[in-house]
């Protein structure tokens, strides 16, 4: 609720006003912290717990109390005056010591004038830690947060803890806010550990834990992973076409050559989502000198829709589900992680430095799609995983066939095209060898439409993720599940296409408009699977009760979602 702070989780109370996230401690219960409440725990703990607190606390007076409030304000100068609440500015506590005498008495007046917001509190002498520093180890104060979870009816505290310690020498108070860093903390035994606790043991077997029982939020996170695995590699198949067209036809002096690269530079805004970009009459000037706007597209990791947010977000995924990757796997993602740098481009070729850059991504990408799929059991987790692949790339495929092929060019022009969208859809080097005659919109359409054997093809996808939908754990009934049903939508019309139709120009408007027509029901159709399978296994929760409604329009932004390829 700080816009300026660095700590929690960003729109987490807009989540949870939707329902779609738990919070365990919810908004409002910090009142337990509420200083004005310390004084009164010894009597608590003997009214509620029938027994005394097992740890003692540092003595408190709260100024409410009339006699405590004589008492801390004839020794303010001995204490730490804290507000029974958290300050939205400044801090929380004041050392009557720090304190001149004028501070002294503004202080004693704020207690007078509002006693029932303020304690005093004896002062302690923290614990330090050794702490390295720049010049050695060195004393720090330091505390300690000990944690106790609910176990059969009652608590357990937990062996160790979490330390902070103050961030320099001199500092006395030691909180999250001042930058205080932490230290794990180990407890040592009195006597030698007895060997125990080993993984291979001995006895009846022990039953396999069912596959549907992979957590919601780790379904998610694997889902996720293929969606930024997928968007990436195709980011850097159009980026690659793109430069090759580039350095084909820098000069100008072709006009079909020009026409192709700007088709394909509306392409990548188009598929990246990074509008404006190179998309209308006002991006003229970027087409004509697209450098820097592909480098942003590129590099700019705070863009939503740039391959390195999107590279930034599959490694945060990847790491959200650690334990459901292999050990080679991570191979590919830390070099994924070691990419993320050299793509930065500072030197005077751009179109080598971006090159370079963008086949090492590919490599470490290609590596993790290929240690994936043989490294993976096939289980709902790699299910979810290759479903959000498989939409991604079914997205994608026909965010550039929107692109490219429902405006209509002259006959160099759109073979230029049609020669640039088998490349980037890697498919170019089956279609030669299929087709051997001059190339067809409707040829290329039947192998990136409806070719069930072609990896990259639309019908491919489709297929493929039946077999993720089938795998995915659904209510027993003789119903469709949602995504099952979404599923079916999508597919039916693909599986009846007719691609000569489709290729036909409407001499109405000037386009493809049935190829338009098509594709963007396809991709309506995708949005709403990958809606229904969100739906139905990503979000268990139910609505959490709050003080108010958030209307919309109001509160916090949302962070970004799924990028849009909505069609243009």
């Amino acid at each position: 609720m700080k816009p300026d702070s660095k700590l929690g989780v960003p729109g987490l109370l807009e989540a949870a006003r939707r329902g779609t996230v738990s919070v365990v401690n919810q908004p409002g219960s910090a009142v337990l912290e509420n200083a004005g409440l310390l004084p009164f725990l010894p009597e608590l703990a003997h009214r509620l717990l029938g027994e005394p607190l097992l740890l003692p606390q540092a003595t408190t007076w709260w100024c409410g109390d009339p006699d405590a409030r004589r008492h801390v304000l004839d020794h303010l100068e001995d204490l730490v005056i804290k507000t029974i609440h958290r300050r939205p500015r400044g801090p929380d506590s004041v050392f009557g010591s720090t304190l001149g005498v004028d501070e002294l008495e503004e202080l004693a007046r704020r207690i007078e004038a509002h006693p029932h917001q303020f304690v005093g509190q004896e002062v302690l002498t923290p614990s330090t830690t050794p702490t390295l520093s720049p010049t050695g180890l060195e004393p720090r104060a330091a505390v300690l947060r000990t944690f106790a979870v609910a176990r059969d009816g009652s608590w357990t505290v937990m062996p160790g803890g979490l330390a902070r310690v103050a961030p320099d020498a001199r500092t006395t108070r030691v909180t999250n806010q001042s930058g205080a860093p932490s230290k794990d903390v180990w407890v040592l035994a009195s006597e030698p550990e007895g060997g125990g606790g080993f993984w291979l043991q001995a006895g009846p077997g022990v039953e396999a834990t069912h596959p549907a029982a992979l957590p919601s939020r780790a379904a998610e996170n694997l889902f996720w992973l293929g969606r930024y695995a997928e968007r990436a590699e195709e980011t850097i198949r159009l980026v690659r076409c793109v430069l090759d067209r580039r350095n084909e036809f820098d000069s100008g002096i072709t006009p079909a050559g020009t026409e192709c690269l700007d088709g394909l530079l509306e392409a990548l805004t188009h598929l990246t989502a990074t509008y404006p970009g190179f998309v209308g009459a006002p991006a003229e000037p970027l087409r004509q000198a697209p450098e820097g706007e592909l480098v942003a597209v590129v590099n700019d990791g705070s863009r939503p829709g740039s391959l390195r947010f999107s590279l930034a977000a599959l490694l945060t995924s990847a790491n959200a589900v650690r334990d459901q990757l292999s050990v080679d796997t991570w191979l590919a993602v830390n070099d994924l992680e070691r990419v993320l740098d050299p793509l930065s481009v500072a030197g005077p070729d751009v179109h080598a430095d971006l090159q370079s850059g963008l086949d090492a991504a590919m490599t470490s990408l290609l590596a993790l799609a290929g240690l994936a799929t043989e490294s993976m059991v096939r289980d709902p987790g790699w299910a979810f995983m290759d479903a959000g692949r498989r939409i991604e790339r079914a997205l994608a495929l026909a965010s550039m066939l929107r692109s490219t092929l429902v405006p209509l060019r002259g006959t160099a022009a759109e073979s230029l095209m049609l020669e640039s969208v088998l490349i980037a859809a890697e498919s170019i080097i089956t279609y030669r060898r299929r087709y051997r005659s001059q190339a067809q919109v409707e040829t290329l359409l039947d192998l990136l439409l409806l070719d069930p054997n072609n990896p990259r093809s639309i019908a491919f996808q489709l297929a493929r993720l039946a077999d993720d939908v089938a795998d995915l754990p659904h209510p027993d009934g003789p119903h469709l599940s949602p995504e099952e049903r979404a599923l079916v939508e999508v597919a039916t019309p693909v599986r009846l296409a007719d691609t000569v139709a489709l290729a036909r120009p409407d001499p109405d408007t000037g386009i493809r408009r049935d190829l338009a027509s098509f594709l963007d029901s396809l991709t309506a159709g995708l949005r709403r699977l990958a809606d229904a399978l969100e739906a139905s296994h990503f979000t268990h929760l139910q609505l959490q009760p709050f003080a108010g409604v958030l209307e919309p329009g109001n509160g916090r932004p949302a962070e970004p979602g799924p990028l849009d390829l909505s069609p243009f």
